[in-house]
C-alpha cells in the first residue's frame, strides 16, 4: 500500500513495521507490528504521548513478543497487510481529517490501533490502562495550538473541497455498478465542517440556552478551551452537527439544567464553563462556576460565588 497522504515520520513507521514483521518471519504485516514500529520511533508525537501517560515502551514489546510465536520460515517478497492493519491506515487518515491536520503523522496511527479494537495492539494498549480519550488530548497537547506537523515531517495530506469531492467520485463508481452510475442526474457533496464553522454552531445552540437563562438572570460564557472539549469530543463528523448537538445536551444543558434545581448558582449573574482544574490527563466533564460580574461586564473581586464539578 502506498502512503501518499503520510508524512516523512508515518511512512518511516510502516517501514519500521515491515521490517518487524520480517524480524519475526512473519508472512503478513499487522497491528502488532505497526506498534512495535511506532515505540522506537523516538521524537515522534505517538512515543512522546504514551511516555506522557506513564506507559513503559519496554512493556508493550515484551507484550507483543509474547504473543509471538516466530517463523521458521523467512518470508520473500512484499507483505500482505492484515483486515486489521488496512482500518488501521484508513482510521489513521480519518482522524486526521476530523482534527483538521493536514498531514498524517505517528499520533493519528497510535489512535488508529486503538480503535482497532479486535487487534493485538488495542489489546496490549488497553492492557497497559491506554485509553482513546487520554490519547487524542494528549496528543493534542503535544501538537500544541499550532496543529504543525510533527517536527522534520511535510504537510502531505489534500483537505480540499475539491479533493475530496474526487475522492468520493472514485468510490462511488467502484461501489456502484456503472449502469447505476450512469442514471444519476448529480451528485450533491458537502464539504467538512470546520473548526471555526462548528465553533459558530456552538454559538448559535448557546443562544438558545442564554434566551432561557435570561429570564433567571443569569448570563452563561464558554472559555475557548471548553468549545474545544465539546469539538473533540464529537469525533463522527461525516455526520455533520449532530454529534456537536448531542454533546451540548450531555455536557452543557443536562448538568445546568440539574445545578440550576439545586440553586448552585444563587446570588451570581454569570454562569463560566471551563475545562476542570486536575491534573488528571482524562476529561470527562466540563466545570461550572458562578460568578458575579459588576455593570461594566469585569468580573468582581468575589467572582468566585460558586463551583460545580
Amino acid at each position: 500500500m502506498a502512503y501518499e497522504q503520510f508524512a516523512d515520520r508515518a511512512r518511516r513507521v510502516m517501514r519500521l513495521a515491515d521490517q518487524e514483521a520480517r524480524r519475526l518471519n512473519f508472512e503478513y504485516l499487522g497491528t502488532e507490528h505497526i506498534l512495535l514500529a511506532l515505540v522506537q520511533d523516538e521524537g515522534g508525537v505517538a512515543i512522546d504521548v504514551l511516555r506522557n501517560l506513564n506507559i513503559s515502551l519496554g512493556k508493550i514489546r515484551h507484550r507483543i513478543e509474547r504473543f509471538q510465536t516466530k517463523s521458521a520460515t523467512v518470508t520473500q517478497g512484499s507483505l500482505s497487510q492484515t483486515p486489521g492493519a488496512k482500518r488501521v491506515i484508513e482510521s489513521a487518515i480519518t482522524e486526521a481529517r476530523n482534527l483538521y491536520h493536514n498531514y498524517v503523522g505517528t499520533g493519528h496511527l497510535l489512535i488508529g490501533l486503538l480503535r482497532e479494537k479486535d487487534g493485538l495492539a488495542s489489546q496490549v494498549l488497553r492492557d497497559l490502562g491506554v485509553e482513546l480519550e487520554e490519547v487524542v488530548d494528549e496528543m493534542l497537547d503535544v501538537l500544541g495550538d499550532s496543529q504543525e506537523p510533527e517536527s522534520g515531517e511535510d504537510a502531505l495530506l489534500d483537505l480540499s473541497f475539491e479533493s475530496m469531492k474526487q475522492r468520493v467520485q472514485d468510490r462511488i463508481e467502484k461501489v456502484f455498478r456503472p449502469e447505476f452510475v450512469n442514471r444519476l442526474n448529480d451528485t450533491v457533496i458537502f464539504d467538512h465542517l470546520t473548526a471555526d464553522n462548528l465553533k459558530q454552531v456552538i454559538e448559535l445552540e448557546l443562544e438558545k440556552i442564554r434566551k432561557r437563562l435570561g429570564a433567571r438572570g443569569l448570563t452563561l460564557q464558554l472559555t475557548d478551551a471548553a468549545k474545544s472539549f465539546l469539538i473533540r469530543q464529537a469525533s463522527e463528523l461525516d455526520a455533520g452537527a449532530r454529534p456537536l448537538r448531542r454533546n451540548l445536551e450531555k455536557y452543557i444543558e443536562d448538568p445546568l439544567a440539574e445545578y440550576l434545581l439545586r440553586d448552585e448558582f444563587q446570588g451570581c449573574d454569570t454562569i463560566q464553563v471551563e475545562i476542570p482544574n486536575k491534573a488528571s490527563n482524562k476529561i470527562a466533564h466540563l466545570s461550572f462556576r458562578g460568578i458575579v460580574c459588576g455593570a461594566d461586564g469585569r468580573t468582581t473581586t468575589d467572582a468566585l460565588t460558586t463551583a460545580v464539578d
